[in-house]
C-alpha cells in the first residue's frame, strides 16, 4: 500500500474558481451577470473581462492622417493621450458593457479595435465611468502604442473604413495578420453585410481594396461569441492546474516524507491549496507547515 493513500487532500479546480472569482470581486464593480457555476465558465468570464480593460503601462499615441476631434471633445482627448503615455488607467472611458460577463465585443474580437465615451464628468449612475457621448474614439491597443484612428458615431462597430484606416496608416502595427497568398476575398463588405455576419457568429477574411486581406485582426471568435484567445487562456489555465495536480500525486510519497521531517508528525494529513501570484507564480500550499511548492508560472 502506498504511504500517501488517504493522507491528503486538494481541490485544484475550486482553487481556481475561487481565485478568479475574487479577481473580479476584487474590481468593485456590480456586474449584471451571475458568476459561472463552473471553473471552466468562471475562467472565460474572467479572461472575457479582462481582454476589453486595456492594461496600465505607458504608450506612445498616434493619430492617423485624417484625425478629427470636435472642440467639445478636445480636453478629454488630451485627459485620454495623457493617461496612456502615463500608463494611467482609462477603465472610465470604458462601455458600461464591461459590467456583463457575458457580453462579447464583437468589433474588437474581430477587428482588435476599442473604442471610448468622451464625457468629461462622471456618470450618475455609476461613477466609476464618465458620461456617456454618441461620438467615441475608437482606437486599436498593443503592448507599447495607442492608434487613435478617428472620433466617429456610435455603433460604427461594422464599419470596413475604420479598419482600412488602421491598414492606410499603420499596415505594419497589423501585419502579421496579413493573408499573403490571398489578394482579394468576396463577400458583402457592407456595414449591413457585417452585422449580418457578425449576428450568425460568422468570421471573415477582410480585403483592403489595395490587394491585401487580413484575417483575424482582433484573434477572432468562436460560434458563440467569444474570443479565441479567452477560450485559450481559459484552457490553458486549466491544463497548468492539472499539470500540478498529476506532477503532485505523482510525488505524493516524497512530499509526505518531506513533511512528516518537517513537522515532526508521522500521521500527518496533508492539505493542499493551489495560489497563483500577482505574475503569475503557480504555487501550491501546504496548509499544516506553511510552506509553498513551486510549479512555474502561467
Amino acid at each position: 500500500m502506498s504511504k500517501s493513500e488517504n493522507r491528503y487532500q486538494f481541490d485544484f479546480e475550486r482553487d481556481l474558481y475561487d481565485i478568479y472569482k475574487s479577481k473580479l470581486l476584487n474590481t468593485g464593480l456590480e456586474f449584471k451577470d451571475d458568476f459561472a457555476k463552473d471553473t471552466f465558465g468562471l475562467l472565460v468570464q474572467y479572461f472575457n473581462f479582462r481582454k476589453r480593460v486595456i492594461d496600465q503601462r505607458k504608450r506612445k499615441i498616434h493619430y492617423s492622417s485624417i484625425f478629427n476631434c470636435p472642440y467639445e471633445y478636445e480636453e478629454t482627448l488630451e485627459e485620454i493621450e495623457h493617461r496612456l503615455r502615463e500608463g494611467k488607467s482609462t477603465f472610465r472611458y470604458l462601455s458600461t458593457n464591461i459590467k456583463k460577463l457575458e457580453y462579447n465585443d464583437l468589433m474588437l474580437n474581430d477587428w482588435g479595435i476599442y473604442h471610448f465615451h468622451l464625457g468629461d464628468d462622471a456618470l450618475k449612475s455609476d461613477p466609476k465611468f464618465i458620461k456617456r457621448t454618441g461620438p467615441l474614439l475608437y482606437l486599436r491597443i498593443d503592448d507599447s502604442n495607442a492608434y487613435f484612428i478617428n472620433i466617429m458615431e456610435h455603433k460604427e462597430w461594422e464599419n470596413i473604413d475604420i479598419l482600412k484606416l488602421l491598414h492606410s496608416n499603420w499596415p505594419e502595427s497589423i501585419s502579421e495578420f496579413r493573408t499573403d497568398r490571398i489578394c482579394d476575398v468576396c463577400g458583402d463588405f457592407s456595414k449591413k453585410g457585417i452585422i449580418n455576419l457578425r449576428r450568425k457568429k460568422g468570421t471573415s477574411l477582410y480585403p483592403m481594396g489595395d490587394g491585401t486581406v487580413y484575417a483575424f485582426v482582433g484573434g477572432g471568435y468562436m460560434s458563440s461569441g467569444h474570443s479565441i484567445e479567452v477560450i485559450n487562456l481559459a484552457e490553458y489555465v486549466l491544463e497548468v492546474a492539472g499539470t500540478a495536480e498529476e506532477a503532485l500525486i505523482s510525488n505524493m510519497d516524497q512530499y509526505i516524507e518531506y513533511f512528516e521531517y518537517k513537522t515532526r508528525n508521522e500521521n500527518i494529513e496533508l492539505l493542499f491549496k493551489l495560489t497563483i501570484g500577482e505574475l503569475g507564480e503557480v504555487k501550491v500550499l501546504e496548509c499544516n507547515s506553511r510552506e509553498f511548492i513551486d510549479f512555474g508560472r502561467l
